[in-house]
């Protein structure tokens, strides 16, 4: 072993390979790659060398070793690197290796005790706090009280339209409107009654444990999979319109009832169902405000109160504009029928983005017709833009290329219609060059040339950059100060951009009505 000369360069030292470490056991086998590691950290610090040093120039001198471990406690139970048969240790190698497996000994006593003591410390109890289904389990007090409902009638049970059983389901947190839903769903014989016992099993093993959302979800759902679809929901609205005192005039026209029911169930689909798969999560019901709404029947006779899924003023606006573009009246739209759509507003690109189906899959079953389900996502998307719903709808429509952003080309793409038809009509056309800066400085998007869903939903002119693509009626609206003053002057209502028009339209058409009478 030759001395390191002072002042020469320190080499960096690295642990043996494993290939060169002796046969042993396991544990052993990693206890010697440990010591190795430890060992190559302490060579490197700079007092170590310094401590090498010394003790190879005692070794010279033929002097004992007067130098100590810079790191004597850090390495205390491990020991010294070993010296080697020149370095006067008094200990043989055999002493020195003894002396390291007392040493790893004490190091694995130690480490032992120590586990042990971690293992014996209670750990505190963590409660559940996570409830996919709902809120915190519901104890057995809950089930007293609603089992109270069934003492007056003692074995007879409860029918559907008794006064207990409506009781019952609100204390379910639920609607009245579910109380003949919840009735069959338990009465699955056909008895016409529920027994006390038999409302407690169906409790405890559907609806115990569960928050309103989840209970309406498991009551009304009748479908495979974990979804509810738009048959799920038929059962509720049939009943709806067959008991609501807002809507017992639509009792002798059975084909508009069906047509409620359909406009109901696609509005219901269009504000709550984000996937665009026409299918409803129950985390997508509980963001809703269905089941708001669904409550509020039970105490509002007016259903045209309820403006977001139940009114029958803006079902009456919808089905009547379908009609007026529906000329053969056979329930389906050709492209030439939505092309007549608000004076024909839209581009010819845009319509057919809408029958290609690219963006959005149709539901009508008609290959290139839109039924009145796939109209009413349309219509309510084209009167108010500003919506989650309506900017996702467009969205889809507009990105071609489907890569989750609308690029410069995507945007020029549309626009060469709508300057083409400012020319045709002698409107003074806006420049592609000078209308993209001005799109891009009202989205501000995140990234620089690409406008994504959430710079759309982010800026608030999602209306304007659309309506720029591809609805030139509204879009040289957009440029009218006036207009603009008047639409901030609106907005201050609270009442959204679709309910304003619906409530205009349905006042005009009952006004023309009354006239031709």
């Amino acid at each position: 072993m030759q001395a390191l000369e002072r002042g020469a360069a320190r080499p960096r030292f690295v642990a043996a390979p494993p290939e060169q470490i002796e046969c042993r056991i396991p544990y052993q086998i990693e206890i010697a790659r440990k010591l190795d590691e430890h060992f190559t950290v302490w060579l490197n610090f700079e007092s170590s060398h310094v401590f090498v040093d010394a003790v190879l120039a005692d070794a010279a001198r033929g002097e004992a070793a007067s130098a100590t471990s810079p790191h004597p406690k850090k390495h205390e139970g491990v020991g010294t690197p070993p010296r080697g048969p020149r370095g006067g240790s008094a200990d043989s190698p055999f002493q020195s290796a003894r002396s390291q497996r007392r040493g790893l000994s004490s190091s694995l006593t130690q480490s032992m005790s120590v586990n042990s003591m971690v293992s014996s410390v209670e750990r505190p109890h963590i409660p559940k706090f996570y409830f996919p289904d709902g809120s915190l389990p519901e104890g057995e007090e809950i089930l007293h009280e609603l089992s109270a409902h069934f003492r007056d009638v003692g074995s007879r049970g409860l029918k559907v339209n008794d006064p207990q059983w409506i009781a019952v389901v609100h204390d379910l947190d639920l609607s009245a409107q579910v109380a003949p839903l919840l009735f069959s769903a338990i009465d699955t014989a056909g008895s016409g009654v529920v027994s006390r016992d038999e409302f407690i099993a169906y409790w405890r093993t559907t609806l115990a444990g569960r928050d309103a959302a989840a209970k309406f979800f498991a009551v009304v759902k009748r479908s495979p999979g974990p979804h509810l679809v738009a048959d799920d929901l038929v059962p509720l609205l049939r009943h709806i319109v067959r008991t609501h005192p807002g809507l017992d005039f639509l009792g002798s026209t059975p084909e508009f009832q069906a047509r409620y029911i359909e406009s109901v169930i696609a509005r219901v689909f269009y504000y709550a169902d984000r996937s665009w798969a026409r299918r409803l999560s129950l985390q997508h019901l509980r963001s809703s405000t269905f089941l708001e709404e669904l409550a509020a029947l039970d105490r509002e006779a007016d259903t045209n109160v309820l403006t977001t899924f139940f009114a029958y003023d803006h079902f009456y606006v919808l089905y009547c504009k379908f009609w007026e573009l529906d000329t053969d009246h056979d329930l389906l739209l050709s492209r030439e029928d939505l092309a007549k759509h608000d004076s024909y507003a839209l581009t010819p690109r845009i319509i057919a983005r809408i029958f290609d189906q690219s963006g959005i899959k149709l539901r009508s079953g008609v290959k290139n017709r839109l039924g009145f389900e796939d109209f009413i996502f349309f219509f309510l998307s084209e009167q108010d833009k500003s919506t989650a719903s309506a900017i996702e709808y467009w969205f889809r429509l507009v990105d071609v290329d489907g890569d989750g952003a609308v690029s410069i080309y995507e945007i020029e793409y549309f626009y060469e219609e709508q300057a083409a038809r400012m020319d045709t009509f002698l409107i003074e056309v806006i420049f592609f060059d000078d209308l993209l800066c001005q799109l891009l400085d009202v989205v501000r998007p995140a990234t620089p040339a690409r406008i994504t869903l959430a710079d759309l939903k982010r800026c608030q002119h999602a209306p304007f950059f659309f309506d720029a693509l591809f609805n030139l009626s509204k879009f040289l609206t957009h440029e009218h100060k006036e207009r603009a003053q008047l639409r901030r002057a609106l907005e201050a209502e609270d009442r959204t951009e679709w309910e304003r028009y619906a409530r205009v339209e349905y006042a005009r058409m009952c006004a023309e009505e009354s006239d031709m009478r």
